[in-house]
């Protein structure tokens, strides 16, 4: 079934390749002119043998953007803030509106300059907007009939708190009404009047007309095979935790094909897996109660058509027995073969597979399934990426949909089936397991228990957070925060959900609300207002509040020690806090959405264009679709990319003419990370060879990056570490400890983000970017080092007590002791190069005593001293041997990285996610 299933990008609707490994220029005949522009050079070899050259090269790009004219579609100064509408408008009050503010909207400048943007001079299209004044302010868009036509009702949608982003969505709908009523010839006859008698130009009239016509859209009639059927739609609703989803994926797993489109590629990989192991039971088979024993025919072993979910062995090390990996239950009797797409990676388990596991963005709409599951249908509202969520429900072509979330998305859900003429049946849920508001605040992170789960909204927070608690109770932390790959964050949940992995306590992000399952006890909110982005906080959302509280007490997750307690339970750091999340949990349900997104696509920029002057900027034309736009209902809304005037101007001067309309607006909707400069630079550089050269190498988008200096660093810091333990070891001294800097964490989530681009790029233009499996292999090895890095953090603590500890006992012996600083031991080193490696990871080697602990320890150093002869996770999934050492650690060579790294880079089988990756024998 999937063979034959053409996968598409919703994003940039190019055909994604079927085959990834294809990199041969003469079988792309769309390209193969511009293919022959690039060189073909032999590539180095340069991964392992890269010069280790001492200090990373941070490198700082530029800021390349001229200073440019304020954008008339950003949002308006507080001067031109005339007619903002009130706060309180109501849908029958917005008729009076319209006929007072219309004058101000038709003279404004910012008008006048996007008409400007469009094509029309201000002294050509000035008389039609006086027509249109005119007419609005006699009262013919007030009556009923054509407030509902026009939907002026529009006024009234995201009331927002803030007068500068009431005033922009006001100017939106006046452009959007203005358009719609210059296409509606009977309606703006006067229009052709005053052309006939020369008043306004005819052209210009023309041209209006035909804009406002090729951007208008019929969502629903885009998707002409979906609309041959008569659809089931049931919608799964209810709060966190309330087993919505598992009864849809029954349903699911009962079919003979079917697909299941999340929002998270941990989702998409979580659902993957449990199918293939069989750990969803068909609907129509008898569930066994949660927490139940397996089956007699359960078997911890996949089958062999799944070697990434193998257990991994580690035959070539000589150290200790391996550390026990999370188990995992396999029953043939239920397993389904499922493939998984996203938009960065593909797992093919077979071509004939029934099963597939996406995130939503990457559905096909060719394809016919049995049953569809779209998760968390609550995003369609979401102002960036609802228009996926909002296609699929149009498009997919399934006999029988569940959509699983929210109360909230009901109304919309009801509005778009309107136009399709489906069925729908809505089931409601309530919450499996109690959440509870304790009665007091936590007050102090002195207080945090095993289980506890604290939820920060910015990332310095969250370390400030983790050192303290470290600090204070002796417990190890997990992290979870959004700028961290998916890997990573899947394996820090591991880590807080395995009993015997020393991490009791998490601490994340609002990324902790959706993706992970997590055996969390209390969710403890440091705070209850999250920054914008620049410089203001705003309270959360009473979804966001649910939704991340809801996280408490999941249902057959028990956690050892709470069953005199069941359920899940919440508080805040601060009293002042607590009021706002018991108002918020005690609310009956979330705000109703009010609207559902929709997006432009190649097929309408290609529409939209030919509207439009020649060498039209790129926002120009992304802001076409939402200021010309006629939508056959008021439900519909454009999404509006974060900083769309800063992206599509980056886009058109980085182009230079060059790039095609369908690479430009791939370039919009790609995942570059805009705020990071790094990752910008390697983008820009992306852009250049792309333009240049039509082809992109991985090689040199990372030495423009200049972020491999601080993988290699952290590497030969792995080695280092290993070499001066097992040394250590064998003379009985103990364990030594390392800490890493915020920075170096930085530089590896940058070059994660920068891999994951170009991986995301090979699956639109495999031509262009040919270097999947180079860029693979290095995104694991940054997974690898990102992942031992978090485990260090928070370390300085234990290496300056014990630091501490040996210059007291120097004095009281009256015996000179090696006495070291935090980041230098006094063993034979090179010097300099041990100055230059403590300027970005401090290497902190310190004797601490895990293996006999003292009676009045903290917890944390017990719970090493049991684990102190199982190997790191890094060890297995590298391969480190802890057998034996040289006391003597030198620094002249670098260390081989080829050998140390084969066995995990080269590896056919890997698993990534729950687990960390792990190598098969």
């Amino acid at each position: 079934m999937l063979k034959n299933a053409s996968t598409v990008c919703l994003r940039c609707r190019l055909a994604l390749a079927q085959n990834s490994k294809a990199n041969d220029p003469s079988k792309h005949v769309q390209h193969i002119a511009k293919r022959f522009r690039g060189k073909l050079a032999e590539k180095p070899s340069w991964t392992d043998k890269q010069k280790f050259t001492g200090k990373p090269r941070y490198t700082q790009f530029s800021n390349t953007h001229r200073a440019r004219p304020a954008s008339p579609f950003r949002e308006p100064a507080h001067a031109h803030s005339v007619g903002t509408p009130p706060k309180d408008l109501t849908p029958d009050k917005c008729g009076a509106y319209f006929e007072t503010a219309v004058k101000n909207w038709t003279t404004s400048p910012r008008t006048l300059q996007r008409f400007q943007r469009f094509g029309f001079a201000p002294k050509v299209i000035q008389p039609l907007l006086d027509a249109y004044a005119q007419v609005g302010m006699d009262g013919f868009f007030s009556t009923p009939e054509n407030q509902a036509k026009y939907q002026l009702s529009r006024f009234t949608d995201y009331a927002s708190s803030k007068p500068m982003t009431r005033q922009l969505d006001a100017e939106v709908t006046f452009s959007t009404v203005f358009f719609s009523w210059a296409l509606h010839t009977k309606d703006s006859a006067i229009l052709d009047t005053l052309a006939e008698a020369g008043k306004i130009d005819a052209g210009t009239l023309a041209a209006v007309r035909h804009l406002a016509d090729v951007a208008r859209r019929r969502p629903a009639e885009e998707f002409p095979a979906t609309r041959k059927m008569r659809r089931r739609i049931i919608m799964h609703v209810g709060p966190t935790n309330s087993g919505k989803t598992h009864h849809a994926l029954r349903a699911l797993a009962a079919a003979k094909t079917g697909v299941y489109a999340g929002p998270l590629r941990l989702l998409a990989h979580e659902i993957w897996e449990r199918l293939n192991l069989g750990q969803i039971v068909p609907l129509g088979v008898e569930q066994p109660p949660p927490n139940s024993l397996p089956s007699s025919s359960s078997t911890s072993t996949p089958p062999p058509s799944l070697p990434s979910l193998s257990s991994s062995t580690n035959s070539g090390s000589t150290g200790p027995p391996a550390q026990p990996q999370p188990h995992r239950d396999f029953n043939p009797d239920y397993a389904r073969p499922t493939n998984m797409i996203t938009g960065e990676e593909k797992k093919i388990v077979s071509e004939h597979a029934g099963l597939l596991a996406c995130t939503v963005e990457m559905l096909s709409y060719r394809a016919l399934y049995d049953v569809g599951v779209i998760d968390e249908i609550q995003m369609i509202g979401d102002p960036q990426r609802g228009f996926a969520w909002t296609t699929a429900v149009l498009g997919l072509c399934a006999k029988e949909v569940h959509l699983c979330g929210e109360e909230s998305a009901i109304p919309i859900i009801k509005e778009l089936l309107k136009e399709t003429g489906d069925t729908l049946e809505v089931r409601r849920y309530e919450r499996l397991t109690p959440l509870s508001v304790e009665k007091q605040s936590l007050g102090d992170y002195s207080k945090v228990q095993r289980g506890d789960c604290v939820v920060a909204f910015s990332r310095t927070r969250i370390f400030e957070i983790k050192e303290e608690i470290e600090r204070r109770s002796g417990m190890r932390c997990a992290v979870v925060y959004g700028k961290l790959p998916p890997e990573i964050r899947s394996e820090q949940a591991a880590l807080f959900n395995d009993p015997h992995s020393g991490y009791d306590v998490i601490i994340g992000s609002d990324a902790i609300g959706m993706g992970l399952n997590l055996k969390i006890r209390r969710i403890i909110f440091d705070s209850v207002h999250k920054s914008d982005g620049v410089q203001l906080l705003w309270p959360l959302s009473i979804s966001q509040a649910k939704q991340i509280a809801g996280r408490a007490g999941r249902y057959g997750h028990s956690i050892a020690g709470s069953e005199s307690k069941p359920g899940g339970f919440t508080t805040t750091l601060h009293a002042k806090d607590l009021p706002f999340i018991q108002s918020a949990l005690a609310h009956p349900s979330t705000p109703t959405l009010t609207n559902a997104h929709i997006g432009s696509t190649i097929e309408t920029f290609s529409k939209i264009v030919t509207a439009l002057p020649a060498n039209t900027p790129l926002e120009s034309v992304q802001m076409a679709h939402i200021y010309a736009s006629s939508l056959p209902s008021r439900v519909y809304r454009y999404v509006v990319p974060s900083k769309v005037a800063d992206i599509c101007a980056w886009v058109d001067e980085k182009g230079k003419g060059q790039l095609t309309w369908a690479e430009k607006q791939m370039l919009v909707v790609s995942p570059v990370a805009w705020k990071d400069e790094q990752v910008l630079g390697a983008a820009e550089e992306m852009v250049k060879m792309q333009r240049d050269e039509m082809c992109v190498r991985v090689e040199r988008v990372v030495e423009k990056l200049g972020c491999l200096d601080a993988l290699m660093w952290v590497e030969r810091g792995m080695e280092k570490l290993e070499r001066a333990n097992a040394s250590a070891g064998e003379k009985g001294e103990g364990k030594m400890v390392v800490e890493v800097k915020e920075g170096i964490l930085e530089s590896l989530e940058s070059f994660h983000k920068v891999l994951v681009l170009y991986m995301w790029m090979h699956y639109r233009n495999t031509v262009v970017y040919p270097e999947r499996e180079e860029a693979e292999k290095l995104k694991l090895r940054v997974e690898v080092a990102l992942e031992w890095a978090l485990r260090q953090l928070g370390r300085r603590d234990v290496a300056r007590e014990w630091v501490e500890e040996q210059r007291a006992q120097s004095k009281t012996s009256k015996k000179r002791a090696p006495v070291w600083s935090d980041s230098r031991k006094r063993i034979d080193l090179d010097v300099d190069a041990e100055e230059e490696f403590a300027q970005e990871v401090s290497l902190v080697l310190g004797r601490v005593n895990r293996l006999s602990p003292r009676p009045n320890s903290s917890p944390q150093t017990r719970r090493d001293a049991e684990h102190a002869s199982a190997p790191t996770r890094e060890k297995q999934k590298i391969g480190y041997s802890t057998s034996g050492g040289d006391r003597a650690v030198r620094w002249e060579q670098p260390p081989d990285l080829s050998t140390l790294l084969k066995r995990y880079v080269d590896a056919p089988s890997l698993k990534v996610g729950d687990g960390g990756s792990r190598v098969r024998k």
